[in-house]
């Protein structure tokens, strides 16, 4: 039987990791970030992720960071999946069992990204390492080859993982490849979730099966890829195409900024300030915000109503 059928398709948010003009993490702005999420209609977080830069953040603000959306996520009744990842095995074991052992609904981790898996089983067995850390906890394998370099079938990944991971729930596809989600929607009976990670192209995952998507434009489009979702499922290809249509043009517009520095810039106009992007990242200047903002918001206010 196919666990899909009847399922609430899920708009999970990717945070922003919010910082201090000083450079520490400000986690007084998570419990404003889910009230927000919360009130645009998103059903949970995805923690500690690409967005949130894990990669720049240490072990302990990544525990810090978990520990106040799990909070946030209790009182706000959102999802929280986190990120776990790491180029370190022992330290992404450490964050999983973290994770678990702080209530997380599910947990994820991306593959190692410098010394990186030469195979399939390779990434397997590094992953299950991972997830055997919290095997009560659901595990979806991150999929972002563009940034890990782990370009692996995802459907050959899933048939060896299942094997091994006794609790793999699906992947987060940030990949636009069709024939291979699908063939990952066939395994054992439609069993696997896949994740949709790519949010300008939310239709494609809609169109192939996936059961939620996972972003960081949800941040601040929410109602529109909610209304999108909408038109989908009445069948009214031609407004959902036309409001995938409003994303990308959004997402052009953010291809234009410096990368996540547009996005996370953006959250003052909802009253979140999550403050500048942590070095290597370029930040915006006063001047470049200001004009950003100003015309943003000309893009935004038709799409967030």
């Amino acid at each position: 039987m196919d666990t899909r059928e009847n399922q609430r398709f899920r708009l999970i948010a990717a945070p922003f990791t919010p910082f201090k003009e000083s450079g520490e993490i400000n986690v007084d702005m998570i419990p404003l970030l889910a009230s927000h999420y919360k009130r645009t209609g998103v059903s949970g977080a995805f923690v500690n992720g690409t967005t949130g830069e894990y990669a720049s953040l240490t072990m302990d603000e990544r525990c810090e960071l978990t520990e106040a959306w799990m909070d946030a996520g209790r009182d706000h009744d959102l999802e929280i999946m986190v990120h776990v990842g790491d180029n370190c095995l022992a330290n992404a074991m450490k964050l999983a069992s973290h994770a678990y052992s702080c209530g997380a609904d599910a947990i994820s981790a991306l593959a190692p990204s410098y010394f990186k898996p030469a195979d399939i089983d390779a990434l397997v067995d590094w992953t299950a390492a991972v997830a055997a850390e919290a095997s009560e906890c659901p595990f979806f394998y991150y999929h972002i080859p563009g940034l890990t370099g782990a370009h692996f079938s995802m459907s050959q990944y899933l048939e060896r993982a299942g094997k091994k991971i006794s609790n793999l729930q699906g992947i987060k596809y940030s990949d636009i490849q069709p024939m291979d989600t699908l063939r990952c929607l066939d395994l054992d009976s439609g069993g696997y979730e896949i994740l949709f990670g790519c949010d300008e192209a939310l239709l494609t995952g809609l169109t192939l099966g996936a059961c939620g998507a996972v972003g960081s434009t949800y941040n601040f489009m929410a109602p529109l890829y909610l209304k999108l979702i909408q038109a989908f499922e009445q069948g009214d290809l031609v407004n959902a195409r036309r409001m995938q249509t409003q994303s990308i043009r959004v997402v052009d517009q953010l291809a234009g900024t410096p990368f996540l520095s547009g996005p996370k810039t953006l959250m003052r106009l909802y009253g979140i300030d999550c403050g500048p992007v942590r070095s290597p990242l370029s930040p915006m200047s006063s001047a470049e915000s200001e004009a950003f903002l100003a015309r943003m918001k000309t893009h935004l206010a038709p799409l967030t109503q």
